[in-house]
């Protein structure tokens, strides 16, 4: 934006920009550059980008140092104000600091523990009949990973080979997390049902492999 130390060419610069913006006022509507004296046509050479303020493409309706210099100068601005606002927002990508918000769930539901998702109504009949949701939720976890190991030791016992827990818990389509692979590994070996067909002495139960014990 211009400045000019004769507060009357400021005012009037200031007035052809806020009248370019105003949708009521005979400026916004003329839109084309017009040949002619008179202020607007400055402004609208300005708008144009064909002309200068001195030199050879100088605009036959500017004096410098007049108003008409003033009006021309808001229009070349008015001009770059448009461009700007219709240049489409660049994609940063990668770690750009400005980048939006990335989708979330779909509408309507909330992210919940792994297993388990409430829609919004669900969530509010749930609080209006005083149902403790998250306790509702532990109890039905708990539940499922009570009816899982018998699952494990099926699967153990159709393979044809020893299995890891992150093996267990993708083959049961990532119903228990490989942690919890390995838990239910631990505790069906604790019980006889399962034998560690490691041969690197680990102790992690993450990588482990089990087979179903012998006679099972």
């Amino acid at each position: 934006m211009a400045k000019f130390k004769d507060a009357h060419l400021q005012k009037l610069y200031d007035g052809m920009l806020a009248a370019a913006a105003d949708k009521n006022s005979e400026l916004y509507h003329e839109g084309q550059p017009r040949r002619g004296a008179g202020h607007r046509a400055a402004f609208w050479d300005g708008f144009s980008g064909k002309y200068t303020l001195n030199g050879a493409t100088r605009s036959a309706n500017v004096v410098p140092g007049t108003f008409s210099s003033a009006c021309f100068q808001a229009g070349q601005a008015w001009a770059r104000k448009l461009a700007a606002e219709s240049k489409p927002a660049s994609n940063r990508g990668g770690a750009g600091r400005n980048q939006g918000r990335k989708p979330g769930a779909p509408d309507g539901l909330r992210r919940k523990a792994r297993g388990v998702r409430f829609s919004d109504t669900e969530w509010e009949d749930a609080k209006l009949v005083g149902i403790d949701v998250v306790r509702a939720f532990v109890a039905q976890r708990a539940a499922e990973l009570r009816a899982l190991p018998g699952e494990v030791l099926l699967h153990l016992q159709a393979s044809p080979e020893p299995l890891e827990a992150y093996q267990v818990a993708k083959a049961l389509g990532g119903r228990l997390t490989p942690m919890e692979a390995g838990r239910v590994l631990a505790g069906l070996e604790q019980d006889g049902l399962v034998a560690s067909d490691d041969e690197t002495g680990t102790a992690n139960d993450l990588y482990r492999r089990f087979r179903a014990a012998p006679g099972r």
